[in-house]
């Protein structure tokens, strides 16, 4: 794992997701997620403490599963489609390069806030986006 300070991988993060949108029934953009990590407090419980609106129970994704789709470029794909696709490989090596730890967690059930986090050094640090799925 690479060592960077921290506002440098934050400059990463920030600039792999500008403008970078997931796409469901609602397309969202990604936003950076950074907050200092409290001994004995595990992430999906800073996952509730981080959601605006989402109730109910954590679920927690593997990473390969979350990126799976958005990183595979299908032969429909436009030129616009095949760079979105690589900028979510570029995300995903970039969390991956920086961060231990990594999750994917989502709540909530039709509006679903989704939270791609791990560990760097005493932060919690990543990213978070939105779906909505009926």
């Amino acid at each position: 794992m690479e060592s960077k300070n921290l506002d440098a991988i934050k400059k990463e993060i920030e600039k792999a997701v500008k403008d970078l949108t997931y796409v469901s029934e609602t397309d969202s953009l990604f936003s950076l997620v950074c907050v200092q990590k409290e001994t004995g407090v595990s992430i999906p419980r800073i996952v509730k403490k981080l959601s605006r609106s989402a109730t109910g129970k954590v679920n927690k994704e593997q990473i390969a599963s979350f990126f799976e789709n958005l990183t595979t470029e299908r032969s429909w794909h436009n030129e616009e489609k095949r760079k979105q696709t690589e900028r979510y490989r570029k995300l995903q090596e970039l969390l991956n390069n920086n961060l231990s730890d990594l999750m994917c967690y989502k709540i909530g059930r039709v509006k679903i806030e989704i939270f791609i986090l791990g560990v760097y050094n005493d932060h919690i640090l990543g990213v978070r986006t939105e779906a909505v799925e009926t």
